[in-house]
């Protein structure tokens, strides 16, 4: 798959900054897409969770919603607390838009609905993740985001890219769990 098609979809892979990082992530990105035969515009329809009764939100707009949070984020914890916090705003922005990449092999349309898959009961997207990206030669700092983000990160996250990216991805779930 080209990566000009995921950019079409999600153009915030655009923030990264650092050329080698954007080109890993988008590469395992296409990578995954092509493995489970997946359009980059499929991320538009795919719910970002089937955790949440009739989810409204896709996976495209959780991903691109995601990045501008956390690149804001990181641009005001820089400016605001500069040297008493330290944030890799590319590392914490391919984090973002590689969080749920264990997501593509981890759910199926079954009968029009989607589900998870055994793979997801097995290994939780985020730990579907960490092989995924290591596969693709992404940064270890990436990788230990990606695969604490979820409440099994719990006491274990070592750097301020991980705790934001678990917070910033549970402060947007938690407040659409509650939809009735």
């Amino acid at each position: 798959m080209d990566s000009g098609e995921i950019l079409a979809v999600i153009p915030e892979f655009a923030l990264i900054g650092d050329e080698e990082l954007r080109e890993k992530s988008l590469g395992a990105w296409a990578n995954e897409l092509e493995k489970y035969g997946v359009s980059a515009s499929e991320l538009e329809q795919m719910p970002f969770t089937t955790l949440i009764e009739n989810n409204p939100i896709s996976l495209a707009t959780h991903m691109k919603s995601l990045a501008k949070q956390c690149a804001a984020c990181a641009d005001l914890m820089t400016e605001d607390y500069a040297g008493a916090i330290e944030v890799n705003r590319d590392v914490l922005i391919a984090a973002v838009l590689l969080h749920d990449i264990g997501k593509i092999g981890g759910m199926a349309k079954v009968g029009g609905k989607f589900t998870e898959t055994r793979r997801e009961l097995l290994l939780h997207h985020s730990l579907s993740g960490v092989g995924i990206l290591m596969a693709a030669g992404v940064p270890d700092e990436v990788i230990h985001a990606v695969a604490l983000h979820s409440k099994d990160g719990e006491g274990r996250r070592a750097t301020a890219e991980a705790v934001l990216l678990h917070h910033i991805d549970f402060m947007n779930y938690e407040p659409l769990a509650l939809r009735k």
